[in-house]
């Protein structure tokens, strides 16, 4: 094997950007609902609006698919850059949140098999709006705080980009006309 057969393997294509980020999205998705549904406390503990409002696990399996079937097909279909950084911001944050909801599944159920009659009777507790309030904690925090300000970074970015466009057409007017001089000595 040659060194340009390693390259060429190790290349970064759109495909492989594309592919990693659907079987991360994939993954995640599958351990967060994996250790929720999984848990002997998932009924008394989940803090999800959407399960607590409806009561049921088939709205979250229907939004959670519906979301990743967006989220797919915007990728592979997207040519604005605005649209590609706001679908691939939500599908990172989306795949760390599928973490951290993963990561608080597994803690709660260790602290339930370290004392479960405690355990369920602190779940008891707690009321829905309490759950609720603890979650959108959660998600305002770690998850829309972030998305939000690197919206505006982006947006700022964008804004200068466009601004600049004809002072880069303009370098690219002069590199052009300097090749063609060359060209022709």
């Amino acid at each position: 094997m040659n060194i340009t057969t390693v390259k060429n393997k190790f290349k970064i294509t759109e495909k492989k950007i594309l592919w990693t980020l659907i079987v991360l999205l994939f993954v995640t998705t599958i351990a967060d609902l994996w250790t929720a549904f999984g848990s002997p406390v998932f009924k008394i503990s989940e803090s999800n609006p959407l399960f607590l409002l409806e009561g049921g696990i088939v709205t979250l399996l229907i939004l959670t698919t519906l979301i990743t079937v967006f989220l797919i097909r915007t990728l592979f279909k997207s040519i604005s850059l605005t649209k590609l950084f706001i679908v691939f911001m939500f599908t990172i944050y989306l795949c760390a949140g599928h973490i951290l909801g993963a990561t608080t599944n597994i803690r709660a159920t260790q602290n339930y098999y370290e004392a479960p009659e405690e355990y369920v009777e602190s779940m008891k507790q707690l009321t829905t709006d309490d759950k609720m309030q603890s979650y959108f904690w959660l998600v305002g925090l770690f998850m829309l705080l972030p998305i939000i300000l690197s919206s505006i970074a982006f947006a700022l970015a964008h804004k200068i980009y466009e601004l600049r466009k004809s002072k880069r057409e303009q370098i690219v007017d002069k590199i052009f006309e300097l090749g063609h001089q060359l060209k022709f000595q």
